[in-house]
């Protein structure tokens, strides 16, 4: 799997909790750039797709956050990550890894 970054992944341990970092790893990002329109303005809707070995992260789920390069536990901020939309795990061919979808709406 070609890799083109480093991503950083959050998650809650308790409902409502603290978040806490679980990995740190190379993975492969393409950012998708695209418009919507809404009645009460025209928002950016990028849509990030990454993808993580298998091997560098032993589980993700719905809700957790991801931020797009290296970030320690005293730096964290929910305002610099995105939150993982969608996981498919992809166990098929010669790399197996995370494939991880996250959106993010601004005006």
């Amino acid at each position: 799997m070609l890799e083109n970054g480093v991503v950083t992944v959050f998650s809650q341990k308790t409902k409502g909790g603290d978040f806490v970092k679980v990995a740190c790893c190379p993975a492969w990002i393409y950012k998708k750039e695209r418009l919507r329109n809404k009645a009460d303005g025209v928002y950016l809707r990028d849509s990030f797709d990454v993808r993580i070995g298998l091997w560098c992260l032993e589980c993700v789920s719905v809700g957790d956050l991801i931020f797009f390069g290296e970030m320690e536990n005293s730096d964290f901020s929910v305002g610099k990550c995105r939150r993982i939309a969608t996981i498919t795990k992809n166990e098929k061919g010669t790399f197996p890894h995370w494939h991880l979808r996250a959106e993010y709406e601004y005006r």
